[in-house]
C-alpha cells in the first residue's frame, strides 16, 4: 500500500495526495479455571468446495482433520528514527511498520500459511525500507534548505497490523498505514491481505463472491445509506464501483472476510474529496448469502477480532442475523488524555468512563454472546483491560483488570539501527495470556494463562505470573546465603525442600504466584523458590529487608 504512494515523493504534494487511493494489496483473578465453552473456533465445521464453478478450487479439501492446533499469530514491529542533527533527539523522520508471524507450534501444523506470510513479510519489509529511503532523502533536502528550520516538522510512516479474521478456514489480515510529508496533512488508509489457511494462497475477490454485479447494487446502496451527507460526492458510482471491484482501475478497493462475510474499504479520494475520507461497507453472508461461493462459511464458535477505531466494526452483534454498527469513540480532556469511551451501537450512545492515552478495543464472541474488551494504556506503561457485555443497543460493564490480553512473546531487541518489539494477536478467547506490571520482589512484566468465560469475566487459569524473557538477564545478586526451596522448572513443583542460595548468586525473576511464591533462576538453571511478604514496605524474607539479601532489586515508580 504504503510504497505506491512514498513513490510519488519527488512530485508534488498534490500529485502525492492524488495518489492516496492506492489501498491494494500491492500498496496492507479467581484462580480456579472454570468450564470453558464448548465450541471453539477449532471447532467450526470443515467445508469443501465440491462446486466445480466455485471459486475456492477445493482450497479446504486437504485440511488435516487431526490437526488441532490453534492458530496464533505474533506482530513484530519495526521502527527507525532518524535525526536532523549527529547529537540530537529532534527526530527528522521515522518509519514504523509491523509483519505477523505463526507461532512455531502453529507453523508445523500450518506450513503453506506459514509460507505465505514469510513472503507477505518479506515484501512488507523490502517495500518499507524502499519508501523509507526515499523519506530520509527528500526530509534532509527539504530540512536542509528551510530557511527556518523551526517549521520543519517530522516526516513518517508508519503502518499496524489487524487480525480481523483467523480460523481453520480464512486469515484476513488489515494493513493500516499513515504518512506525512509536509504540507496541509498527511495521507492513511488501510490494505487488505486474505489468505486460505491451509493452501497459503492469497484470495482474490472474486474467489470468495461470484456475483459481483450483485455484490455492486448491494455495496452502492450500503454506501448511500451509511454515507447519505457525502452522497452528491459520489459521482457515477457504478461505474466507480465497478472498475474498483473488478480491479479494472489503477488501483483497487480493499476486501476483508470477517467472521460474517466481508468488508469491502474504499481509501480517501476514491470516491469522494478527503473531508469525506474513507467509506467501509459490510456485507454479511447472512443478508446475502446468494453473492458468496460455495464453499464460504462463516465462524461459529468463540473468537476475537480487532475493532478499528477509525472505521468501527459492522457485525451480526446479537445473532438475528442483520448487521449491526458498532463504533468506539473515546473523548479527550483538554490535553491527550481520554477521560471517557463512546460504545455507539446502531447510533445509540453508550457513554462510560475510562481513563488513559490509548485504547485497544476488541470484540469477543463466547458462548453465544457478545462482548467489547478495552486495553487502556496509562501513565508509566501500566495497562488495565475493561470488559462490556453488548446486549442489544445498549452496554453494562462486566469487569476491569489490571494488565492486559497477550501471549508468550519472544525477546525484544532495543540494540540495533532498527529496533523491534513483539505482541499478540487476539484472536481466541480460549487461550490466552494476561500480562501485568508486577511489583513481588523486583519490578518486572508477567504473564499468567487466561480464558474468557461465557460471562465476559477475564479468568486466571492458575494464578502463576511468568516473567517475561527479557526480565532474564542476572542482574541481581545474593549477598549471603538465603534459605530455600528448588522446584522443577517445567512442573514447579517442590523437588527439594531445604535448600541454600549460596551468597555470591546471580539470579533473575523467573515467576511469581500466590502465597506471597516467588521463585528465582540462577545462573546454573536452577529454580529456588522463596516466600516474599510484599502486602508492606519493605518487602521481606523471613522478616528481612530484600534489599539486604540482594543487590541490584530494582522497582519503578
Amino acid at each position: 500500500m504504503k510504497k505506491n504512494i512514498m513513490k510519488m515523493l519527488p512530485l508534488s504534494l498534490a500529485l502525492v495526495i492524488a495518489c492516496v487511493g492506492c489501498t491494494n494489496k500491492d500498496g496492507n483473578k479467581d484462580v480456579n479455571k472454570a468450564d470453558k465453552a464448548d465450541t471453539t473456533i477449532d471447532e467450526v465445521e470443515n467445508v469443501t468446495d465440491e462446486d466445480s464453478n466455485a471459486s475456492n478450487e477445493d482450497e479446504h479439501e486437504d485440511v488435516n482433520e487431526s490437526s488441532n492446533v490453534d492458530l496464533k499469530f505474533l506482530i513484530q514491529n519495526k521502527s527507525c528514527y532518524i535525526y536532523k542533527e549527529e547529537d540530537s533527539y529532534d527526530p527528522l523522520c521515522h518509519d514504523s511498520y509491523e509483519l505477523i508471524h505463526l507461532s512455531d507450534e502453529a507453523k508445523a501444523a500450518y506450513p503453506a500459511l506459514s509460507d505465505a506470510l514469510d513472503a507477505f513479510n518479506k515484501k512488507q519489509e523490502e517495500d518499507s525500507k524502499e519508501s523509507f529511503s526515499q523519506i530520509q532523502s527528500d526530509a534532509r533536502e527539504w530540512y536542509d534548505s528551510a530557511d527556518d528550520k523551526s517549521t520543519f516538522y517530522e516526516c513518517y510512516q508508519e503502518e499496524n497490523i489487524e487480525v480481523l479474521r483467523a480460523d481453520k478456514h480464512y486469515l484476513s489480515v488489515r494493513v493500516n498505514f499513515e504518512d506525512y510529508m509536509g504540507g496541509a496533512h498527511g495521507t492513511y488508509g488501510s490494505g487488505g491481505y486474505n489468505f486460505d489457511v491451509k493452501s497459503g494462497k492469497e484470495l482474490e475477490l472474486l474467489d470468495v463472491i461470484t456475483d459481483i454485479d450483485g455484490l455492486r447494487t448491494v455495496v452502492k446502496d450500503k454506501l448511500f445509506e451509511k454515507y447519505g451527507e457525502y452522497a452528491e460526492e459520489f459521482t457515477d458510482l457504478d461505474a466507480s464501483i465497478s472498475e474498483y471491484l473488478t480491479g479494472k482501475a489503477d488501483q483497487g478497493c480493499s476486501w476483508f472476510i470477517t467472521p460474517d462475510g466481508i468488508d469491502v474499504y474504499f481509501g480517501i479520494y476514491m470516491l469522494g474529496s478527503y473531508a469525506a475520507g474513507t467509506q467501509t461497507v459490510s456485507i454479511m453472508y447472512d443478508e446475502n448469502p446468494e453473492l458468496f461461493a460455495d464453499g464460504f462459511c462463516k465462524v461459529e464458535g468463540n473468537y476475537a477480532e480487532t475493532i478499528n477505531v477509525w472505521d468501527g466494526l459492522s457485525s451480526d452483534l446479537d445473532g438475528d442475523g442483520t448487521v449491526d454498527k458498532l463504533e468506539i469513540k473515546p473523548e479527550y480532556d483538554e490535553g491527550e488524555w481520554i477521560n471517557k469511551v463512546d460504545f455507539v451501537i446502531n447510533g445509540n450512545s453508550n457513554l462510560v468512563e475510562a481513563y488513559g492515552y490509548e485504547i485497544k478495543p476488541y470484540l469477543v464472541k463466547v458462548g453465544g454472546n457478545t462482548f467489547v474488551f478495552v486495553e487502556m494504556l496509562e501513565e508509566n506503561d501500566y495497562r488495565m483491560t475493561a470488559s462490556y457485555r453488548i446486549n442489544g443497543n445498549v452496554v453494562e460493564k462486566v469487569g476491569e483488570y489490571n494488565g492486559y490480553i497477550t501471549d508468550v512473546l519472544p525477546e525484544p531487541d532495543y540494540g540495533s539501527e532498527w529496533t523491534s518489539y513483539w505482541r499478540s494477536a487476539f484472536v481466541s478467547p480460549d487461550d490466552i495470556y494476561l500480562g501485568d506490571t508486577v511489583q513481588i520482589f523486583c519490578t518486572h512484566t508477567g504473564i499468567a494463562k487466561a480464558y474468557i468465560n461465557e460471562n465476559g469475566e477475564l479468568m486466571l487459569s492458575d494464578n502463576y505470573y511468568y516473567a517475561l524473557k527479557y526480565n532474564s538477564e542476572k542482574s541481581i545478586t545474593t549477598k549471603t546465603d538465603i534459605a530455600a526451596m528448588i522446584v522443577d522448572k517445567d512442573s514447579l513443583e517442590v523437588t527439594e525442600e531445604n535448600a541454600t542460595i549460596p551468597s555470591g548468586t546471580k539470579i533473575s525473576i523467573f515467576g511469581t504466584g500466590p502465597n506471597n511464591v516467588v521463585d528465582i533462576e540462577a545462573e546454573d538453571g536452577t529454580i529456588y523458590r522463596v516466600s516474599v511478604k510484599s502486602d508492606d514496605w519493605p518487602q521481606t524474607i523471613d522478616g528481612e529487608d530484600i534489599e539486604n539479601l540482594f543487590d541490584g532489586i530494582l522497582f519503578a515508580g
